[in-house]
Formats: structure tokens, sequence, C-alpha cells
């Protein structure tokens, strides 16, 4: 089952609290701190922890999370330690991550020159990397953007855009606001008037959207994010919040989607076609489908649905270039651990189809603890561990081909199966493998026993959690109504 869920959730407490603006301090002591309650549907699942130290010649911000989420039983901890230092007026110095995702530890540490370049290094198990980069033009941390809010103000109609820089995905990103009239809400047991501001998120892979309820002087009370089907809240509380209790929530029984009928064995290695409809943000979401190598979308008449045609034989696509081949922060196929055991696990293989086959079969026999438990590991962790679920067997898959020369991406969205977690015929969140295999994009699935027309892509990419935002409409937002052989 592929941790979406994870980091979106993650992104949006971190994103939500970046972009938005909070209130200065105080000049008699320079600091400014506020503890926020985080619930899924209602249900208490962590705390976030925010503050703003004002030091004669730099701003330090920080913002530490912890959140608590249930799936199938299992119950998974993230947290997540930010820190942000910029000149007084706005301009970038330096930042530092640290996120645990169930023991799964990723450190980012950057540094921004005067000459414009970003120096990182990052640490995720054993595969420490140092990248450089230029600092994207007009990308602002945090209080570059409270800056900018301030002066843009919070009267009704206001609407401008912003750009943010994502600290885990070290990419800039894009914010359209609007500002909204202000309306009273409940927070904590005291009405207040609070001003809604509407934010969109533009990433590289997606676009999600977010509201947050401010004071008249910028301090975020309330954000609320619509994600998988459910309602994510971040509300502002006291310090005797972070003691409350956390309650019980399972997050993966949103993002199962229901199959029409029980799909057998036999036509799932034929070609299958699937009636979708969508609600919400999904419906945009959907055109995309077709994107992926293997699946063709159309419109059903003026139905407002869509048929999705999905053959398990793969197809051409857009044929791959240098960074299907190169190694990332997650697909460590540099690792010299990952290319000796790529070599030694496809000995003998003389074109790409055998090596894939006989990679594939490594993995799913290597990964021997068949685990919940991992929060999202990287190839190269997981080499070392053996343990994890479909995420853990796609990533170190992927970065194994890539290590044999052949190019790969990881895939993500959601693979029928008979039964789940005590339901009958659902469609369930999942990754494999996309490889370019004798002129074609083909599909591996280390996790199950191979591929059929039973896996439904939402998107591919090259592992990295935070470019997964196509899912995050998708997710519990998707009806199948019909399933059968292409018309």
């Amino acid at each position: 089952m592929i941790r979406l869920l994870r980091p979106a959730l993650v992104a949006f407490l971190l994103f939500a609290s970046a972009a938005i603006a909070r209130e200065a301090p105080s000049s008699a002591t320079g600091v400014d701190e506020t503890f926020f309650r985080v619930e899924l549907d209602s249900q208490r699942v962590g705390t976030l922890h925010s503050q703003r130290v004002e030091g004669d010649d730099r701003v330090m911000t920080r913002e530490r999370m912890s959140m608590t989420l249930g799936r199938n039983g299992t119950r998974l901890t993230i947290s997540s330690d930010q820190r942000q230092e910029e000149t007084l007026d706005g301009q970038p110095l330096s930042f530092a991550s640290r996120t645990d995702a169930a023991g799964s530890i990723s450190e980012w540490e950057g540094s921004i020159g005067k000459d414009g370049s970003l120096q990182v290094n990052v640490s995720r198990g054993q595969a420490p990397r140092q990248e450089s980069m230029p600092w994207p033009s007009g990308a602002l941390l945090s209080e570059g953007l409270r800056l900018a809010q301030a002066r843009h103000g919070f009267a009704a109609g206001t609407t401008y855009q912003l750009k943010a820089f994502d600290m885990d995905g070290l990419q800039p990103y894009s914010i359209d606001v609007v500002v909204r009239k202000a309306v009273e809400l409940d927070i904590n047991g005291h009405r207040e008037k609070l001003i809604p501001v509407e934010q969109t998120l533009h990433f590289p892979r997606g676009t999600t959207s977010s509201t947050s309820w401010v004071r008249r002087d910028g301090t975020l009370r309330r954000s609320l994010l619509p994600i998988m089907g459910l309602e994510l809240t971040m509300t502002a509380c006291d310090r005797a919040c972070d003691q409350d209790a956390l309650e019980e929530t399972d997050v993966l029984a949103a993002t199962l989607t229901r199959a029409p009928r029980p799909l057998t064995l036999p036509e799932r290695h034929q070609p299958l076609e699937l009636l979708l409809e969508a609600k919400g943000a999904a419906t945009d979401a959907l055109g995309t489908l077709g994107e992926v190598p293997g699946q063709q979308i159309r419109p059903d008449g003026d139905s407002g649905r869509y048929r999705l045609r999905i053959d398990p034989t793969g197809d051409t696509g857009t044929a791959p270039g240098p960074d299907d081949l190169r190694a990332t922060r997650w697909l460590q196929s540099d690792d010299p651990a990952i290319q000796r055991f790529a070599r030694e696990s496809s000995a003998g293989k003389q074109n790409a189809a055998g090596i894939m086959l006989a990679l594939e079969r490594a993995v799913r026999v290597h990964i021997s603890n068949k685990s919940l438990r991992v929060g999202y590991a990287s190839a190269s962790e997981t080499l070392h561990s053996r343990e994890g679920d479909c995420t853990e067997h796609a990533l170190l898959l992927a970065a194994l081909a890539r290590a044999s020369g052949i190019p790969a991406r990881v895939a993500t969205g959601l693979v029928y199966t008979d039964r789940y977690a005590g339901q009958r015929d659902v469609f369930i969140p999942h990754a494999w493998v996309q490889a370019w295999v004798d002129g074609r994009w083909r599909g591996y699935d280390a996790a199950l026993n191979g591929i059929d027309s039973g896996h439904l892509a939402i998107g591919v990419g090259d592992g990295d959690p935070y470019r997964y935002y196509q899912g995050m409409s998708v997710l519990g937002n998707l009806t199948i109504l019909e399933a059968g052989a292409p018309r």
C-alpha cells in the first residue's frame, strides 16, 4: 500500500503553516509561539508547535509536528522538525528539516550563498548526499511569506500570488491567494471573527487547495485541507493541548475504492475498461490518467464520466530521457551496495526483459518482512532493512533497474484485490514500477505477483513522495461504476 497519505498529510501541515502570515512577535520578548491541534475528520491525530524568534539581524522560524495515524490496525507515528533562518526583511539564509516516519529518517540542511547558490546536505539512511543548485529566483521562506502577506493585507477580495520554497522537495511552488469576507468560527469553545484566506498550491506534479482563517493581524487560527475524501484541520490551541490524548483513526478506509463486481484473474490478464466518476478536484485529475503509458482515457459522452482503458502489456508513451536513469534522493542507483545487488541478482541475463524479471523476483524475496510499519523508506534504506510494503518494493526495484542501465519510473495509484482489511473486491492504494523494455514501458510489481490490468496508475515519477499531489484529489473521491472488456 503506497504511502501517498504520509507525504500528503505532512506536506499540508508544513506548507499550510508556512503559507500564511503569523503574528509578529512583541518587541518585549522577540518570541512568538503557537500550538495547533491536528485533526483528521474531527479525530485528534497530532499537534504542531510553531515558534518565531527575532534577533538583531535575523529571524528564526521553527515548526515541530507529530502525528499518529492508523492503517489497518497498524499505528504509524510521523514527526517533523523544520527550522529556517532569514534576514529581517525576509531574505532566505538557511534551513534544516528532519522527518521521522516510523523510524525512516530523512534530514536536510541547506544554506543560500551570497552568489545565489543553494548547498544542501541530504542524509537518508545509509546514503548521505550533497547537492548544489541555484536558489529559485524570488522563492521565499516563512518570514518572507509573512512579510509579503502583511503588505497585501486582508481586505476581502484581495488576490495575489506568492512563490515559496518546499524544503523537503527542494523545489519552488507558487501559491494563489484569495481573501474572503470575515466570518465567525468557534475556536476551542470561543467565537472569533476570522478572515478566510483560500490558497491554491501549485507543485510540479499537481495542485492542492486549502483554506486558512486568520485574525486581522494575520494570526493563523485554523487551516483546512480536503484530502482523500477526508478533512484535515489544524486549529490553534493552548500549550496544554499538546498533552491531549490521540484518537483512533484509520486513514486507509477512506482511500479504498470499491470495484463494481469481482474481477477474475483471466480477465485481468487482458485489457480492461473502467467507467469512472469523480467528485470535486478529482474530476480535473481524471484527464491526466491517459498520460500514463498503457492507459487511454476518453469522456463517456456528455455524462461527465470517463472510460479508462488499461493494457497490462504497457505502451510506448513518452520515450525515456536522462532523468529516467539518474540517481535521486530516493532512488540511489549510484549506491555501490545497490549496484552490487543489481549485478548479482541479474547475473547471466542478456537483455532488459530478463534483467527486469530477475530483479523483480530478487526484490520480492529480499524484502522478507512485509510490513505496514515503515513510514517511507528509500531504496538504500530498504536494501539494508529488508522491510516494507509496496512503496519500498517499488523504490528498490526502480533503483536496481536504473543501476542496471534500464530507464525506470515509480507508478502510484490503485490496484484491485479480491479481499483486504475485511472488505471484498476493492481497489487499494499501491505502487509499482514501469521500466523501458523492448521499446515500450512495461509494468513490474515486486510486491504482488506481477502486473495485470487491475493496476490503475494515477501518475509516475522518481519516487519522491512530494511529487504525489495528483493522488491527493483522486483518492477517496473516485467511483468505479463498470468494469469489463474494452468496447
